[in-house]
């Protein structure tokens, strides 16, 4: 039990450490042009996350504001 349990672990292993040097390679067949809109790309979605995050953040301030109004005047 012990020896296939440590056996899948490594295997496991391997196989991420494959993939990671795969997508490595994609990346480096690619032209600059490429890699900057990709990462363009990528920025926009993290800022359009971000926007999210921060408008749901002001609208729990604003709830977090009125349940306090409404709690001093009971």
């Amino acid at each position: 039990m012990k020896n296939s349990l440590f056996f899948l672990s490594i295997v496991a292993s391997v196989l991420l450490v494959g993939a990671r040097f795969h997508s490595y390679a994609q990346a480096l067949n690619r032209s600059p042009r490429e890699s900057l809109q990709s990462l363009k790309e990528q920025n926009q979605k993290l800022i359009e996350q971000q926007t999210a995050t921060l408008q749901k953040l002001d609208d729990v301030a604003k709830d977090a504001t009125q349940l306090r109004t409404f709690s001093r005047r009971s």
